[in-house]
C-alpha cells in the first residue's frame, strides 16, 4: 500500500433526499478524527459528506489513503458506491472503514472487495498511527487484509476524551447545513454504563461511560458559544445524565455564562426516582428545554425482557417530573421484540396515550426493533429465527424495518409497521399561520395522513391500509417528512 502521499480523506455516505427538513447530524466521528490528524500529526484532511456535496467531484490526487465512515443499512451501500469510484480513479489508495457497523464485524466486512483496513472502535489515534505510516501489523484496533489473509490485532484501549477536539466545525464545508435552526450538536461523553439487551454499546463501547473532566467540558462549552453562538446545544450522547453532579455543574456553567438560549439531553427514566424539582428546575433556569428518554415499552414484562432496568411507571414519573418544571420530553419506544406479545404492543399504545395526556401528542415515537449485529437481542432473534444479512453489501439493503421481525406472521409485521408510522403521523395539527411557505406546504401534504393516522390510532385498527402504502410511498420519493 502507498501511504506516502500527503492529504486524507474522509468520507462520510448518504443522499439528501429533496422535501427533507435538513440533513441531520454533522459527521461528529469524522470531525473528530480529522482534528486529531490535523492537530497531532499536521495531517492535510478534507472531510466529503455526500449529503451536502457531490462526492464524485473529489479530487483524489495526492491522497495517502481514504477513509469511509458508515452504519448498518443504507449508509454502507452508499459508502461501497464510494469506495468504488475511488477504486476506479486510483486503485493505489488505501480505503479504510470505521464505525459500529465494521467494528461488530470485521471478518465479513473484509471480505468485500472495497474494503482494505477496518478501524475497529474509536478512531481518533488508530488513523493517526496509519497516517504516520507505521507498519499495519504494529497498530492496535485495526483488521486488515495482507495477501489474501484477514489479520486482526489487538484491541486499542479508549482514548482519553480530553485529548480531543470534537467541537471545531472548521473541517466540515458546509457547516451551515446542519444547524438549521440554530442548533450545534456537542458531545461531552462517549458509552452507556447500563446493559440494555438491543443497544451496540456494551459491546462498542464495553459497557462504560466514560466523560471529559468538568473543566474541559466548560472550556468546550465557552469555545462553542464565543465561535458559534447557538440558539440551541443539542448534546448528542448515549447518557447525558449518567453523572448527575456533572449535569449540575454543567447547568450551573451555563448560566454563569449568561445563556439565554436552549439545550437537551438523553436521560434514563429510572434516573427520576433519585431527582426532584429543585434539580429539574436547576436544570430548565441554565436552558434545558427538551429531554430525550429511553422509554422503549409500555410493558413491564417486555422491559424486564429487554434489561431495560426500568418501568413504566418510573416513564410516567419523570415525564410528569418534567412537565411540572416546564422541560418537554421526547419519549422513543420500541416495538417488535422477540417474545414480544400483542398485548405486550397495546401496552405501549396506553401508555403513550396516558403521556399524550401529561406532554401532548408530540412527545412519543415507535420505532420497529431490529436486531443490531453484536447485542444480546441480536443473538435472540437469531434463534428466533432471524436470519442476517451474510456480507456487506447485503448489510447496504438492510432497513430498520418490519422487515427485520421475521419471528412475526405477514399480518402481524405489516401491522407494526403502521402503527410506527401512526406514532410519528399522528401530531397535533399544525398553525399555518406560523409556518414558512415551505413548511406550510409540506405539514398541508401530511394532513390527511395526520387525520387518518389520529383516528386508527383511536381505533387500535391497522387494516385497510391504502393511507399507509401511499404515505410510505410519498416518503420513498420525497424522503422523510
Amino acid at each position: 500500500m502507498n501511504l506516502m502521499k500527503k492529504e486524507i480523506v474522509l468520507f462520510f455516505p448518504g443522499k439528501n433526499f429533496p422535501g427533507s427538513m435538513n440533513i441531520g447530524y454533522p459527521p461528529l466521528a469524522l470531525v473528530s478524527i480529522g482534528n486529531y490528524l490535523r492537530d497531532k500529526g499536521n495531517f492535510k484532511v478534507r472531510i466529503v459528506d455526500a449529503r451536502v456535496e457531490d462526492y464524485k467531484k473529489t479530487r483524489l490526487s495526492n491522497v495517502s489513503f481514504v477513509g469511509i465512515s458508515a452504519m448498518s443499512g443504507r449508509p454502507i451501500a452508499d459508502g461501497l458506491e464510494i469506495a468504488r469510484f475511488v477504486r476506479e480513479k486510483d486503485s493505489s489508495i488505501p480505503i479504510v472503514w470505521g464505525g459500529v457497523h465494521v467494528s461488530l464485524l470485521p471478518e465479513q466486512s473484509l471480505k468485500n472487495e472495497f474494503v482494505d483496513i477496518v478501524v475497529r472502535g474509536e478512531g481518533e489515534q488508530t488513523f493517526l498511527e496509519i497516517a504516520q505510516q507505521k507498519k499495519l501489523e504494529k497498530i492496535k484496533g485495526i483488521s486488515f487484509k495482507r495477501k489474501g489473509e484477514i489479520i486482526h490485532n489487538p484491541d486499542r484501549q479508549f482514548i482519553d476524551l480530553d485529548k480531543i477536539n470534537d467541537i471545531d466545525y472548521s473541517l466540515l464545508k458546509h457547516s451551515d447545513a446542519y444547524n438549521p435552526n440554530g442548533s450545534f450538536h456537542f458531545t461531552s461523553s462517549r458509552g452507556c454504563p447500563h446493559r440494555c439487551g438491543f443497544c451496540y454499546n456494551k459491546v462498542f463501547c464495553a459497557g462504560r461511560w466514560r466523560t471529559k473532566s468538568i473543566e474541559r467540558i466548560k472550556k468546550d462549552i465557552d469555545f462553542v458559544l464565543e465561535k458559534y453562538n447557538p440558539k440551541r446545544l443539542d448534546f448528542l450522547e448515549d447518557n447525558f445524565f449518567a453523572n448527575r453532579k456533572r449535569a449540575e455543574e454543567i447547568a450551573r456553567h451555563l448560566i454563569e455564562r449568561g445563556f439565554k438560549n436552549e439545550w437537551s439531553g438523553d436521560c434514563r427514566a429510572n434516573y427520576f426516582r433519585n431527582y426532584d424539582d429543585n434539580f429539574l428546575s436547576l436544570l430548565k433556569k441554565s436552558g434545558c428545554c427538551e429531554m430525550i428518554i429511553g422509554a422503549e415499552s409500555g410493558s413491564d414484562r417486555v422491559l424486564k425482557m429487554i434489561k431495560k432496568d426500568i418501568t413504566a411507571q418510573d416513564i410516567v414519573k419523570a415525564n410528569g417530573m418534567c412537565k411540572r418544571n416546564g422541560i418537554k420530553v421526547l419519549n422513543l419506544f420500541m416495538a417488535g421484540f422477540p417474545h414480544e406479545t400483542k398485548k405486550d404492543i397495546l401496552k405501549t399504545m396506553d401508555l403513550i396515550d396516558r403521556l399524550d395526556k401529561i406532554n401532548g401528542k408530540l412527545c412519543c415515537i415507535i420505532s420497529i426493533f431490529s436486531p443490531y449485529p453484536g447485542t444480546e437481542l441480536f443473538e435472540e432473534a437469531v434463534k428466533s429465527g432471524y436470519k442476517p444479512p451474510q456480507s456487506l453489501g447485503e448489510w447496504g439493503q438492510w432497513l430498520f424495518s418490519s422487515n427485520q421481525t421475521s419471528w412475526l406472521d405477514k399480518k402481524a409485521a405489516s401491522e407494526l409497521e403502521y402503527i410506527a408510522i401512526a406514532s410519528r403521523v399522528r401530531n397535533a395539527l399544525p398553525n399555518f399561520l406560523k409556518l414558512n411557505k415551505r413548511e406550510a406546504l409540506k405539514q398541508l401534504v401530511k394532513l390527511p395522513f395526520t387525520v387518518s393516522s389520529n383516528l386508527r390510532w383511536k381505533a387500535r385498527y391497522f387494516g385497510l391500509p391504502a393511507d399507509m402504502l401511499l404515505w410510505k410511498a410519498v416518503q420513498k420519493s420525497r424522503g422523510y417528512f
